[in-house]
């Protein structure tokens, strides 16, 4: 009573399509219950030796990532993954199911999983080559990807922090850094995004 009071769970009646009516309470923290449900399915059925098997087609983890479709339906429990694999097992989820790597909402996900990762949970090698190889091949993603870099760089030790944007940055001739970064700021400044 004291969590429903709160507002933590909502108490509600359901009509499912051809079965009986039933009542039902749910977390009003659609993230928080992201973040709840993904830790149990961990608990259940992560083998920290073998997290791949995790993932394999008959094994409940797979339902949430089976094919594209599925990945955009599960985005919550997919971005807690990104958060809660890495520090359970030190891999990266498209580590554990390579076929998933360039599904949209996986690199999405991901994305928007890293400003709420802890810092020591970021192998900066694994991400850094599928920043390279999938986040910059696409220019939507490459912006999401600097929306959330921006939020990162004031945190200290952070991996992804302002040093990492400035050494980035650093590789490019005044001309080639100009070309798009230039054009990033402005858009990021004209439609108030992140900056």
């Amino acid at each position: 009573s004291d969590l429903k009071s709160q507002g933590l769970i909502t108490e509600n009646h359901y009509w499912p399509y051809k079965s009986k009516d039933y009542d039902g309470i749910y977390l009003s923290y659609e993230r928080f219950g992201d973040h709840l449900a993904c830790s149990y399915l961990l608990d259940m059925y992560l083998d920290k030796v073998h997290p791949d098997v995790a993932f394999i087609n008959g094994n409940p983890l797979f339902e949430f990532i089976k094919d594209e479709n599925s990945c955009y339906k599960n985005r919550g429990i997919i971005e807690s993954l990104f958060i809660q694999v890495p520090e359970q097992v030190e891999k990266e989820l498209f580590e554990l199911v390579p076929n998933i790597k360039e599904f949209r909402p996986i690199a999405e996900t991901f994305i928007e999983s890293l400003q709420w990762r802890k810092k020591n949970s970021i192998c900066m090698d694994k991400v850094r080559d599928y920043i390279n190889q999938i986040i910059s091949a696409d220019l939507s993603l490459h912006d999401k990807f600097f929306d959330a870099l921006l939020l990162m760089t004031a945190q200290p030790g952070h991996p992804l922090n302002s040093d990492f944007l400035h050494s980035h940055l650093l590789k490019f001739t005044m001309a080639d850094r100009d070309a798009w970064w230039t054009q990033y700021l402005y858009n990021q400044y004209h439609y108030y995004e992140a900056i």
